[in-house]
């Protein structure tokens, strides 16, 4: 209640939303009277409940594979100022549709259809001219960290059949079985069959490496860019 009237809200506004979904009226008051707090953590419960100064996006770093994890890739180049600026700009009801962190882990699931179709799905926040984002997920583990942090989102787009992954390089992976999971995809292994995938982490010893079956697979994912707020 006392949030509520320091933003100059009706009496349960907040209290009673249980979608998680605000008016652009309401974000605009919240915003006005409290600049530092995280729009994504209020309306989600992920992420930093305060804000960083601006919103980066980091340009997408496919290009470096990672074959083995003990390869450091380089640092990738943040945005500019006038970039971060605009992005910091951007209503959150803007950009690609994010899948809800309760949904990670459905399994037997078609998610790219499931946020296409889901009414009250949250959005990115970030459009990018030119990259047609298809769905972004949150990094929920630490499998790939330092590279990826917990609460960053990755935007992917959704490769059609006959897909052609580049080995050592990241990938988002819906399968039936597990859901969605963001890995490294390996071709090379003796426990591959024909249309296998191994799937690798930076950090082997607590994410070891499993197989992903081609019939267990859903829909493969080329990863854009990072999100990190």
């Amino acid at each position: 209640g006392a949030f509520e009237k320091s933003c100059g809200l009706s009496n349960g506004c907040l209290r009673n939303n249980h979608s998680g979904v605000l008016s652009t009226k309401t974000k605009e008051k919240i915003k006005a009277a409290f600049p530092e707090l995280n729009m994504f953590w209020l309306t989600t419960g992920v992420g930093e409940m305060y804000n960083k100064p601006n919103a980066v996006v980091q340009n997408n770093v496919n290009g470096d594979n990672y074959q083995g994890c003990t390869v450091t890739p380089p640092v990738s180049t943040p945005a500019s100022p006038k970039e971060e600026e605009e992005c910091a700009e951007v209503e959150e009801i803007t950009g690609a549709p994010v899948l809800p962190p309760s949904m990670h882990k459905a399994g037997n699931t078609d998610l790219l259809d499931f946020v296409q179709t889901t009414k009250n799905v949250g959005r990115s926040g970030i459009e990018v001219a030119g990259l047609n984002v298809d769905m972004c997920v949150y990094v929920r583990d630490e499998a790939l960290t330092p590279h990826y942090e917990k609460g960053d989102l990755v935007a992917l787009q959704a490769y059609e059949d006959n897909v052609s992954v580049i080995p050592g390089r990241i990938y988002g992976i819906n399968t039936k079985s597990n859901g969605m999971q963001l890995r490294i995809l390996l071709t090379e292994d003796p426990r591959l069959g024909e249309g296998d995938y191994l799937a690798r982490s930076f950090n082997p010893e607590s994410f070891p490496d499993y197989v992903i079956r081609k019939d267990d697979i859903i829909t493969i994912f080329k990863k854009l860019f990072l999100i990190r707020y």
